[in-house]
This record gives C-alpha cells, sequence and structure tokens, in this order.
C-alpha cells in the first residue's frame, strides 16, 4: 500500500479527519514528505486542508 493509501485509510479509522502531524507520525514519514502527500491528496479532491493555528486538519471528502 502506498503512503497516500495509507493516510486515506489513516483517516478513516480516525473518523474522517485528523491533524497532519498525527498522520506524519502514523505514516513515520517526514514533515517536507506529509506536506506533499496531503498537498497531492487535495489537489485530487480526496482530503480538504484546513489551516489552524501552527497546524493543519486534514478531513476526509466523500
Amino acid at each position: 500500500m502506498e503512503d497516500a493509501e495509507k493516510a486515506i485509510a489513516y483517516l478513516k479509522k480516525q473518523g474522517g479527519r485528523a491533524l497532519q502531524k498525527d498522520i506524519r507520525k502514523n505514516l513515520a514519514v517526514s514533515e517536507a514528505k506529509a506536506s506533499l502527500l496531503v498537498d497531492e491528496l487535495v489537489a485530487k479532491g480526496r482530503v480538504e486542508k484546513i489551516k489552524k493555528g501552527r497546524g493543519n486538519i486534514i478531513i476526509l471528502k466523500n
């Protein structure tokens, strides 16, 4: 399973939303890799990214 699929699976397990840093920790990737991964998923329309303070909330789209 590639990282994008793992991120989607993690979001589903977390009820459809999670902090970007929690996704990063769960996938054991760098901050840069996590950011690129989330940006890729946003571009594909799979997730929505909401800026919250110094972090991001990632929400799974249906």
